[in-house]
């Protein structure tokens, strides 16, 4: 019986070894089960967190690139995107960072010398036909893998964007205003802007509903204010409690003189040297003051050319719809009478008889001054009247220009570029007492001289003087661009693009 019992426990105990060895091996196998499920369950993720990133990735670079596009559309030519930009964001849990670059080609240029994006990032403003725009999005590393890269670039064509006369008032050499006048934009949008490569002064009561740009100095005294910004290359002087800017005051290569502790800048003067001023200073730096920075000078326009030749005579000839079309031209025996007699001369006798009859757009052609100086008279047009003057026009004792009906018809006075040595310092137009546009009539005044309007005028349209524009007294100008063919040195505004190829680069 004892050995019975003895028997029974060993075969027990054998049995518990086997069940432990079952028990350990399926206990490892199950951790190996479990380590192979985490091991591909870490692979599968890790694997996912890659394609996330790389997705993520080529959505952002490609997200950059339609940005730099978008810019380069908006810019002025001296204002094109260049260099290397960097960027990031945050998409949890990734963070992303971009490099984005533009290259410009002019396909113009010989072979080996079409990159001219040294040149656009100086500020010269070349001629460009193609830009190369690209961006690499890289995402931080995950895990012990590296982040995902991704490029996107696409190739675009430049089309230059050419427009005609777009400033309230050109006066290449300077420009002044004395007294009382008001320059309006297109219908209440403050777009009248006022353009000089020389000095621009403000001297009495006046209202700018537009951006003063001068590549020399601005001086604003009394009551004068600027409905956007002021933009001077050497200097800006505001020495008068009734001075305001309503936007922003820049000087690209020099300070700003802000003697008058009343006068208003909405926005920053941000200049290249310093600011002087201790009370302007005292009230409103260093909030509004941007010392030894740079931004920039003024966007450079050149005097834009309007010659008379053959090629000019065709192109308002062939003037589209909106203008016309100015196929009859005026140039007969008694327009060449440049002698004065009595209140008008040649040319000036025959736009008083034969405005008011005109049937259709007619171009005017004189080696003449225009002169016209009746008293208390009026110069009504039936239709446009474009008039090249060599020696360009003078117009005086209270004349009144109107349509004849109630459609707006458009009045070039133009003296050609080509009429006279430059540089020009005489008047080449002279309007002068109480001389007046009414509504019905856009008037564009073009000269490579001087341009004079005095006492008591009003204006719908635009003055383009190369040498000063002059305006003297009580003046109210409407900011109204007329069409213009025939420009000889057309400026680039800005570029339309075309999308040639858009791709992601592995």
């Amino acid at each position: 019986m004892a050995r019975f019992v003895q028997s029974r426990r060993s075969a027990l105990s054998g049995d518990d070894g086997v069940a432990l060895i079952t028990a350990v091996a399926v206990a490892a196998l199950v951790a190996v089960l479990g380590i192979t499920l985490l091991t591909i369950s870490l692979a599968e993720s890790r694997s996912s967190g890659r394609e996330r990133q790389r997705a993520e990735a080529v959505a952002f670079a490609e997200g950059q690139v339609d940005m730099t596009l978008a810019r380069v559309q908006a810019a002025a030519p001296a204002s094109l995107p260049c260099t290397s930009t960097a960027s990031s964001t945050v998409s949890r849990p990734d963070t992303l960072t971009a490099q984005t670059t533009v290259r410009y080609y002019d396909r113009t240029r010989p072979a080996g010398t079409e990159d001219v994006t040294s040149l656009v990032c100086s500020g010269s403003a070349p001629a460009v036909t193609e830009a190369l725009v690209s961006s690499t999005t890289t995402s931080q590393a995950l895990g012990t893998a590296p982040g995902a890269s991704r490029k996107v670039e696409t190739l675009i064509a430049l089309k230059p964007r050419v427009d005609g006369l777009d400033k309230a008032i050109f006066g290449n050499a300077g420009i002044a205003l004395a007294n009382n006048g008001e320059v309006f934009g297109r219908t209440g949008v403050p777009d009248a802007d006022i353009y000089t490569n020389g000095d621009f002064a403000c001297n009495n009561n006046q209202d700018y509903h537009g951006s003063i740009y001068a590549q020399g100095s601005i001086t604003m005294s009394s009551t004068c204010t600027v409905d956007v910004d002021a933009w001077a290359g050497t200097r800006f002087t505001a020495n008068n409690t009734g001075v305001t800017v309503k936007g922003d005051v820049r000087v690209g290569n020099g300070g700003a003189a802000m003697d008058a502790r009343g006068a208003t800048v909405a926005g920053t003067v941000s200049v290249r040297t310093t600011i002087t001023g201790s009370q302007w200073r005292g009230d409103n730096c260093p909030a509004k003051c941007v010392e030894g920075a740079n931004p920039g000078m003024p966007p450079a326009i050149p005097f834009p050319q309007i010659p008379w030749n053959p090629t000019v005579q065709a192109a308002w000839a062939a003037a589209p719809p909106a203008g016309g079309g100015f196929t009859t031209v005026v140039d007969t025996a008694a327009t060449r009478d440049c002698t004065v007699s009595g209140d008008a001369n040649g040319p000036g006798r025959w736009i008083m008889d034969n405005a008011a009859s005109l049937t259709s757009p007619t171009l005017l052609r004189t080696p003449c001054r225009v002169v016209i100086q009746r008293n208390n008279n009026t110069l009504a047009l039936g239709n446009n009247l474009a008039v090249f003057a060599d020696g360009g026009v003078a117009l005086a004792n209270s004349i009144t220009i109107r349509s004849t009906s109630s459609t707006v018809r458009n009045l070039y006075f133009i003296q050609p570029y080509n009429a006279v040595a430059s540089p020009c310092t005489t008047d080449g137009i002279v309007l002068d007492n109480r001389v007046t546009l009414e509504s019905t009539v856009d008037l564009l005044l073009y000269s490579p001289c001087n341009i004079r309007k005095a006492n008591n005028a009003d204006h719908f349209g635009q003055v383009y003087a190369g040498g000063n524009a002059v305006i003297d007294n009580q003046f109210t100008m409407y900011y109204k661009p007329l069409p213009v063919w025939g420009i000889a040195n057309p400026v680039v505004r800005g570029y339309d693009i075309d999308i040639l190829y858009k791709r992601e680069n592995f």
